[in-house]
């Protein structure tokens, strides 16, 4: 074999060989890793070629390539939509699977943002979490964009999934976290909800109904039906118009749902 060309062959091996113990240097098959995930495009035999980068978020690390992912499916046309959490697991010397625990995906906005740093966190018990570094910062309050900028969306179900439920991309200005946007845990982690029985209403009458923070339904009895306007909103791109009847009338109260959580429990 000619020298130059061993001395090359040489040279790429030494290369393979560094990044793969620069890798053995940061990652550890047993630590949990908060990931953003893109397809790769390159053209080549697999597994060397045809897997996914897994951005670790809040880090500056480059993205670290993996051939195969296991644990929950994730659709690979919404996979830039997810920030999943798992683990890298080693084959023959490096990261060849990344094993999904946890899966968080976008809920849509189209809305302004800041050009503050954004950062990725989990909010619970008044603080902060910064994903993959395990910073607590103190919060009082926070903001957020859902309720001005997505029509019709559940306030109260929005906050509770907020609250330690998602994964959060914003800003700390102070004790105030400023939500970007949210990446709800799915499946939700809500009580399945009960079926509700229509009543025996009188003539003139409907049954009517409430709807709770988990989005089921709940009898509310019976109202006299009245004149509705039916003034039927149009929901924001990547959600789904819901609706039922409710009081005072018996005219339809209505929701947008995030359109990848229907069908809606019932």
């Amino acid at each position: 074999m000619d020298f130059k060309l061993r001395s090359l062959i040489y040279l790429l091996l030494c290369v393979v060989i560094i990044g793969v113990f620069a890798d053995d240097v940061f990652l550890i098959s047993t630590q949990t890793y908060y990931v953003k995930l893109t397809k790769d495009v390159r053209k080549c035999a697999a597994p060397a070629c045809g897997g996914y980068f897994a951005t670790i978020v809040n880090t500056d690390a480059d993205p670290v390539y993996v051939a195969y992912l296991e644990g929950p499916y994730i659709p690979e046309d919404a996979i830039e939509d997810y920030i999943v959490a798992g683990s890298f697991s080693r084959d023959d010397g490096f990261p060849r699977t990344f094993t999904i625990t946890e899966t968080y995906r976008l809920l849509p906005i189209d809305a302004p943002t800041t050009r503050e740093v954004k950062k990725y966190y989990i909010y619970r018990d008044n603080a902060a979490i910064e994903l993959n570094t395990d910073y607590s910062y103190p919060i009082d309050s926070f903001t957020e964009n859902y309720s001005t900028y997505v029509s019709h969306i559940q306030v109260d179900w929005l906050l509770g999934k907020i609250h330690g439920e998602s994964v959060l991309c914003g800003s700390i200005s102070y004790t105030t976290l400023n939500i970007d946007k949210v990446y709800l845990r799915v499946p939700e982690r809500s009580p399945v909800c009960q079926s509700t029985l229509d009543l025996l209403c009188l003539p003139g009458y409907v049954n009517v109904y409430t709807r709770d923070s988990y989005r089921c339904l709940h009898s509310d009895g019976c109202a006299l039906a009245g004149i509705c306007t039916y003034n039927i909103p149009i929901c924001s791109p990547g959600y789904t118009l819901i609706s039922f009847d409710s009081k005072p009338f018996g005219c339809p109260t209505y929701y947008c749902d995030p359109t990848f959580l229907l069908p809606v429990p019932i």
